[in-house]
């Protein structure tokens, strides 16, 4: 009897060997393979049950993760500003309002950071919307005309809305939308053009929202398929520059943008629907910040208020689409709640410290920003499993965890490992940027066992698709782990 449970736990610990080693063996493969032998590429996994070491290659190399990154902001943010944080943008009334419905005054809408402001995908709440529930507030107390202005207050961050580190070909467009304390619509403005045969160069005919001031210069041709217009313009600017290619034979083809200066434009919606509804303004829309006016609100009074999601859901909505904005915002919301002030800088030593705090090497872990677009950003595999670790062990691992994407389900892995163990298994956050490719995440082996792992490539000679197919092999090897 003893010799027969002896021969079973032998089989069973050289079934797990083998297992293992396939996953070193693929490991092993990877370091002579021709797009990778010039790169720099680390992996870890580990066993979150025994803290047993599947596998690691450069383990401690810090690497450009791209928005692998958001899984170091969004981990910290559920940690340190709670999965039931909201944002509020509140309205305000400062002045007298007579018996005749005149307020003499300023309408104010006060950013609080929200990131899903007027975002009816987000929200729930358009542009629109937002605006009917003001002037339900008004209404509410008698007002008919607004003598004085409508202004937009983002001061709940910093003016600089643009982290350092970001390329300039990103930040006109709508992936490098940046954040600002009263974000509107998803800081996205589209660019309207007529395109006509291929090769022709498209017309320009408008943008939406209307934007008094914008100056556009297009060097768009018809051609290909889809949105290949790339925009150029700094914050504030009234400037932008847009070339590439767009698809041929269209009345109308918009490409998507980011927003110049948000509490300008909310403040401009503002004024002109209030305006189409019947409340004249004899003022005008202000970016209180940008045109030098100060807010006492001990002296307005609030009429109302609109609150965010949760934040469990903001993470959810950050990580499985990689959406640059609102980690961003999750981001700087860390030092606006911990600091009094919403900066870039800030929020990048807060986070770093929460990390090194929990067992990170301070060595191992440099950030630039809290989406990932910056390739300033630097951290190792080492760093990004123990964060997976930490979640792992946390009260706020299944909203960590379910924010993730699903391979072969949904999010920027809804094309991955389908038909293998892997589909429906892997739980995972992608970075993809110009010579950079990573995944981390979690795995399931056949008999239940969880892996976290991280695997990130920079500088790769391969295709992109190339490499995606080798990560997901390795993929598909740890899903395979008895």
């Amino acid at each position: 009897m003893n010799r027969f449970l002896f021969s079973v736990v032998f089989y069973i610990t050289l079934l797990s060997v083998q297992a293992q080693n396939a996953v070193s063996s693929e490991i092993n493969r990877l370091k002579s393979d021709a797009g990778l032998v010039s790169a720099a590429w680390g992996f870890k996994a580990v066993n979150l049950q025994s803290g047993e070491l599947i596998a690691e290659h450069n383990p401690q190399m810090c690497l450009v993760p791209a928005s692998v990154m958001k899984t170091v902001t969004t981990a910290a943010a559920l940690e340190i500003l709670g999965e039931n944080y909201t944002f509020k943008t509140r309205y305000y009334i400062r002045g007298e309002v007579s018996s005749e419905g005149i307020l003499n005054g300023d309408f104010i809408i006060r950013g609080g950071g929200d990131p899903t402001f007027g975002s009816e995908e987000n929200s729930g709440l358009c542009a629109s919307c937002v605006v009917s529930e003001a002037l339900v507030k008004l209404r509410e107390r008698g007002v008919k005309v607004i003598a004085g202005d409508v202004l937009a207050d983002d001061t709940f961050f910093e003016e600089l809305m643009t982290p350092g580190g970001w390329n300039w070909s990103d930040i006109g467009n709508r992936y490098g939308a940046a954040p600002s304390g009263l974000t509107f619509a998803d800081n996205t403005i589209w660019y309207k053009f007529r395109s006509g045969r291929e090769g022709r160069p498209a017309e320009f005919i408008g943008v939406r929202p209307y934007i008094p001031s914008i100056k556009v210069r297009a060097d768009v041709v018809a051609g290909g398929s889809g949105d290949n217009a790339y925009v150029y313009g700094s914050e504030y600017s009234e400037h932008r520059y847009i070339n590439g290619r767009i698809t041929p034979n269209q009345t109308e083809f918009e490409v998507h943008a980011s927003m110049p200066d948000p509490p300008y434009i909310a403040a401009l919606t503002f004024y002109q629907q209030f305006i189409d509804n019947g409340l004249y303004v004899t003022g005008v829309p202000r970016n209180a910040r940008r045109a030098g006016i100060e807010i006492d609100y001990a002296k307005a009074t609030e009429i109302g208020s609109i609150a965010s999601p949760p934040l469990s859901k903001l993470v959810a909505l950050t990580n499985k689409p990689s959406n640059n904005l609102y980690a961003e915002h999750l981001h700087k919301a860390i030092s606006a709640k911990t600091q009094n002030e919403g900066s870039n800088k800030g929020s990048n030593g807060i986070i770093e410290n929460f990390w090194v705090n929990r067992g990170l090497s301070p060595s191992q872990l440099f950030m630039t920003d809290g989406s990932g677009l910056s390739r300033s950003n630097a951290v190792s595999p080492n760093s990004i499993v123990k964060i997976f670790e930490y979640m792992y062990k946390s009260s706020r691992f299944k909203t960590f965890y379910e924010s993730l994407s699903i391979a072969g389900v949904d999010g920027t892995l809804r094309n991955l490992c389908k038909g293998t163990r892997a589909a429906n298994n892997v739980h995972a956050k992608s970075g993809t940027m110009s010579r950079v490719k990573s995944y981390a995440g979690y795995v399931q082996t056949q008999s239940g066992k969880t892996i976290a792992f991280c695997i990130m490539a920079n500088n790769y000679s391969c295709s992109t698709s190339q490499l995606t197919d080798k990560m997901e092999h390795l993929m598909v090897k740890m899903a395979e782990l008895p």
